[in-house]
């Protein structure tokens, strides 16, 4: 895991990680980075926050079917998949933990946005199939 994430890695794409991890705080939320090569090869963000249930008060889920449309909805107007994206709003585990290794066959980056307990905001960590495991 690092702080140094991929070329593709804007100020844009970090500033609308932010808005959605407090747009479903206190709930976590998952998304798929999606290079979008048949417009302007731009990167951008599928949120699958509206999927995401409660299980208890610190575990989520989102359902894996919920995942995989996601995944085909991204195919069908030619985007690739590069990364997965979740949020962490208690900031108990700024590691990743065994339920988010799923996520790390959607692609080769995966970003973990963690809530600090004392200035309440967002730090990133990186991880890839390489190096989350």
């Amino acid at each position: 895991m690092s702080n140094e994430g991929p070329d593709w890695w804007n100020p844009d794409l970090r500033n609308n990680v932010i808005e959605l991890a407090d747009d479903s705080y206190p709930n976590e939320f998952i998304g798929l980075f999606v290079l979008q090569k048949a417009r302007d090869r731009s990167v951008g963000i599928k949120s699958l926050a509206a999927q995401t249930v409660r299980q208890s008060a610190d575990d989520f889920f989102v359902s894996p079917q919920a995942v995989i449309n996601a995944a085909y909805a991204v195919e069908a107007t030619n985007g690739i998949l590069l990364g997965t994206v979740h949020s962490h709003p208690r900031g108990r585990n700024s590691f990743f933990s065994d339920a988010d290794g799923a996520l790390r066959w959607w692609g080769d980056w995966h970003l973990l946005c963690v809530m600090t307990a004392d200035t309440y905001d967002w730090d990133f960590v990186w991880g890839t199939v390489k190096t989350d495991k």
